[in-house]
């Protein structure tokens, strides 16, 4: 099946039983080597019908808000797609300002897609998933066998979409994607392509597409390198040297279409973690431990914290509006302008690999599990101490708690 060509199965699938409850015909949902494995999670009825899959009707739906101008997730929880390692940092969370829905997968557990109203949370889709963004009051999710579950019908890194007042769920690519990222014009997206030369070694070429929502075609993006995050409608893409070495000399602006405004980034190399946000780009200096925020409009950098211990590099950090989150268990403050070791009550020893929010509440990925996150005050002044010159941290202010999420 040819790259980037929108793909249609020939068969209808439905999804019964297990977490989500939905009418129907009950097919089993099994793990691969167990009993009544019949190659994973779907069945196919037909071989006449364009391809559906199906999730729970939401009932009671209200448009209440509308998508923003140029992201279909928080880019605060975007991070994870940014890095050199993007399977390490799954998309988990997302909220759907047309309907009020907050999207999260049940990571650790089912890994299906759940959708919190208020405090209750009912099981959206039963499909195994990651990287969830929202356009148009419609789910678009990337799936993933993690290692549990097999696909018979669609690709391990199909791209697929949830209509919650229908409950229909389409399959938009079926790809064997590496990530993507959705937008409000198309979505970016990579595919491995594996091939061995004579010595049997094994080589990877990564291709890059863009979907076009207006089209609904895709088109392979040229070289040079480029990541798939965008800085408002604005890739960053490699400037290679005209010289013998064709070294990254810089990333300048450009948008799927090839416009630039001439802008440019001065990196020869992309930091290990940056998000860009609408105000810059904010990334992590792991060789000096400090959180930087470049300023795009004006070219200018400037330090936004410098984290008080290096002993435990931070997998990931969450920017809000009134404080910054790192995965080690540092949150800085902007408002004190101090940083906080935070200590997971009854869980100590807790290795959180990420953080993720819905403009409300916030959500961790902990131990290998999303947890809902709330942070106790325990200690008015705590005990401030110092492991790097110059840098300190307070200790015994805060508390969090993890709450497990409704499954």
């Amino acid at each position: 099946m040819k790259k980037g060509v929108l793909c249609l199965l020939i068969c209808v699938l439905v999804f019964a039983s297990g977490a989500c409850k939905k009418p129907g015909e009950d097919i089993e949902v099994s793990k691969p080597g167990t009993e009544g494995n019949k190659g994973g999670l779907s069945k196919p009825v037909g071989e006449d019908a364009v391809s559906r899959l199906q999730g729970a009707v939401l009932k009671n739906l209200t448009v209440v808000g509308e998508d923003g101008p140029y992201y279909c997730n928080l880019t605060e929880n975007m991070i994870g797609t940014y890095s050199y390692m993007p399977e390490d940092h799954p998309v988990l969370v997302c909220k759907d300002p047309v309907y009020n829905i907050t999207y999260y997968v049940n990571y650790g557990r089912d890994y299906y897609i759940y959708a919190k109203r208020g405090e209750e949370s009912e099981c959206a889709v039963e499909i195994p998933a990651r990287d969830l963004y929202c356009r148009e009051g419609v789910l678009y999710f990337r799936t993933d066998e993690f290692d549990m579950y097999t696909f018979d019908s669609f690709a391990d890194g199909a791209i697929l979409a949830y209509d919650p007042t229908k409950g229909s769920v389409e399959v938009v690519m079926n790809e064997p994607t590496f990530q993507m990222v959705v937008y409000p014009d198309g979505m970016l997206y990579e595919v491995d392509e594996e091939h061995s030369n004579e010595g049997s070694t094994r080589i990877v070429t990564r291709h890059q597409f863009f979907y076009s929502f207006e089209t609904k075609e895709s088109k392979e993006l040229p070289p040079p390198m480029r990541t798939i995050s965008r800085w408002k409608e604005y890739q960053l893409v490699a400037e290679i040297s005209e010289d013998e070495n064709r070294g990254v000399v810089g990333y300048r602006l450009e948008t799927p279409q090839g416009e630039s405004d001439g802008r440019s980034v001065g990196w020869t190399k992309l930091p290990a973690l940056f998000c860009t946000m609408e105000d810059g780009i904010y990334y992590y200096d792991t060789k000096k431990d400090i959180l930087m925020h470049y300023d795009v409009e004006t070219d200018t950098t400037e330090t936004v914290t410098e984290l008080a211990f290096s002993s435990t590099f931070p997998s990931g950090f969450l920017h809000t509006e009134d404080a910054v989150y790192f995965s080690n268990g540092l949150r800085y403050s902007f408002a004190e302008d101090k940083q906080h070791l935070v200590k997971i009550r009854e869980k100590e020893s807790a290795h959180i690999a990420n953080f993720y929010t819905d403009g409300e509440s916030l959500f961790v990925l902990a131990d290998g599990m999303l947890w809902l996150y709330e942070e106790e005050k325990v200690m008015e002044t705590g005990y401030t101490t110092s492991e790097l010159p110059g840098r300190s941290f307070t200790v015994g202010c805060y508390e969090a708690v993890l709450h497990p999420l409704g499954e």
